[in-house]
């Protein structure tokens, strides 16, 4: 049997993943190879004498993916660090999540969605904070989203 694709593998690579068997070097000592071919009845279909190198490889790959996610992290909170969220969308209005515009529409979408004769340019016109930050259109693409998104079972 391949041992490149086998159940064998992936039982190794888990237990690897949820510290059955210890990634570290302090602690991989703790377990024996023996203890380790003992664990499954799968890995027993596998040499033994390869089991060594085969479970350094999984560890060495182990070591190596947590390592890489660690730069990546490092990366992106230093990317956030010098990168500022815009304010603005790239259509030149403030941007919606958080803006008081969203604020007041959670609060009126219940409203408007129990009218139907109520239409989006009415609700605009309602609040000064619609038209001062959001043309008509996209407040009605804004209302669409937030009907699709309200968490409440009475919008739907």
């Amino acid at each position: 049997m391949k041992w490149r694709k086998s159940k064998a593998k992936r039982i190794l690579y888990n237990d690897l993943l949820e510290g059955i068997i210890p990634v570290d070097d302090k602690n991989f000592q703790q377990m024996s190879l023996e203890d380790v071919y003992s664990i499954d009845p799968e890995l027993a279909l596998y040499d033994y004498s390869k089991l060594k190198n085969r479970l350094n490889r999984l560890r060495n790959k182990i070591l190596e993916l947590d390592r890489r996610a660690d730069d990546d992290l490092i990366a992106f909170n230093n990317y956030k660090k010098n990168h500022k969220p815009s304010l603005f969308s790239h259509k030149g209005f403030i941007q919606w999540q958080g803006s008081s515009a969203q604020e007041h529409l959670c609060d009126d979408l219940e409203d408007y969605v129990k009218d139907p004769s109520m239409k989006p340019m009415e609700l605009w016109k309602s609040r000064p904070g619609y038209m001062n930050e959001f043309p008509l259109d996209a407040f009605c693409d804004k209302i669409k989203q937030e009907i699709r998104t309200a968490k409440s079972p009475k919008m739907s």
